[in-house]
C-alpha cells in the first residue's frame, strides 16, 4: 500500500533567522524516502562556519618515485593523533605541488592508500608542515600531523586525479597533481592516510597537501 511520509520544518522567511523564529511547514520525500531539498549555500559552508574544515601542506618537498609504482614508501602521510574515541579526519581532497623541477620531460602521477594498522605516535619522519582553518582567524586545534618519507604497509595504492603529461611538467614548479577524491577517506584516531607521487626520473619533488573535516563520528 502507499504510505505518505510527513515531517515538520521551519520557514525562516526571506532572510536567515535563528531556529525557533519561523513557522512550521511540511517537507516531502521522494519515492525512495529521500528528503527533497535544495542547499541554500555552497557545499562545505556549514563545516567551515562550525570550525571543522582545514587544509594541511607539508613543509619539505619529497622526491617522486623513479618510474616505479609505490609500495612500502609514502612521500607524505597525514596521521590522526586525536585520542581514542576522539574526532575523525574526513579527507575530501589530496594532492602534491611541484617544488623542484624535473629538469627534463617527464610525467607525474599521484597515488593514495589508507593505513590498516594504528600508530601510537606521529610517523617517522615528522614534517614541520602547516595546518590552517578555512574559518578566518581560527587556528587548527586538532591532532592531525604530517610526515614525510614514511615506511608503510603496501595494502593497495590507487591513482587519484589525472596524470600530468610530459609536455606540461618540464620545468613547471607549482604544477599540481591529485585533487578531489571520488569518495572521502575517513581516518579514525591512530590511523593515517598515505600518498606518493611517481615521475620518470629521480629529480622531481613536491609537497603533499590535504583538505579535510575534523568531526566526531559514531563508532560502528
Amino acid at each position: 500500500m502507499d504510505v505518505k511520509i510527513g515531517a515538520s520544518g521551519q520557514v525562516r522567511g526571506n532572510s536567515p533567522r535563528l531556529p525557533g523564529e519561523g513557522n512550521l511547514i511540511n517537507v516531502e520525500t521522494n519515492p525512495r524516502g529521500e528528503l527533497v531539498a535544495t542547499l541554500g549555500l555552497p557545499e562545505g559552508v556549514e563545516q567551515v562556519r562550525l570550525g571543522e574544515a582545514f587544509y594541511a601542506i607539508q613543509g619539505t618537498g619529497v622526491v617522486a618515485l623513479d618510474d616505479a609504482l609505490p609500495t612500502t614508501v609514502a612521500g607524505t602521510t597525514i596521521w590522526n593523533g586525536n585520542g581514542a574515541n576522539g574526532k575523525s579526519l574526513i579527507v575530501t581532497h589530496a594532492g602534491a605541488i611541484c617544488t623542484t623541477s624535473a629538469g627534463a620531460a617527464t610525467s607525474w602521477k599521484f597515488f593514495i592508500e589508507p593505513s590498516i594498522v594504528t600508530s601510537a605516535a606521529v610517523l617517522t619522519t615528522a614534517d614541520t608542515g602547516v595546518c590552517r582553518s578555512f574559518l578566518t582567524g581560527l587556528t587548527y586545534p586538532g591532532g592531525a600531523l604530517l610526515s614525510k618519507t614514511v615506511t608503510v604497509t603496501d595494502n593497495g595504492w590507487i591513482n587519484v586525479g589525472d596524470a600530468t603529461g610530459a609536455e606540461i611538467v618540464t620545468g613547471t614548479i607549482g604544477q599540481t597533481v591529485g585533487g578531489k577524491l571520488p569518495v572521502p577517506f575517513i581516518v579514525r584516531p591512530g590511523y593515517y592516510l598515505a600518498t606518493a607521487t611517481v615521475a620518470v626520473n629521480a629529480t622531481m619533488a613536491g609537497k603533499g597537501w590535504f583538505i579535510f573535516y575534523e568531526v566526531q563520528l559514531p563508532t560502528v
